[in-house]
């Protein structure tokens, strides 16, 4: 069985998997996890990098 996580809005336990809180409806982005930020930060940063240099 999966442990619990608090909700940061309504500080009330809810299953680790659930996506929405049951209490309050606060949804987790997604983007909870350090190392999915930081990939989703590098596409947007390579992206940016695209379409600047074919300007050129």
């Amino acid at each position: 069985m999966a442990q619990g996580k608090k909700c940061p809005d309504c500080a009330e336990i809810v299953n680790a998997d659930a996506r929405k809180c049951r209490y309050c409806g606060y949804r987790w982005s997604g983007f909870d996890d350090p190392w999915r930020v930081g990939a989703v930060a590098l596409i947007g940063l390579f992206a940016l990098l695209a379409t600047w240099s074919s300007t050129w």
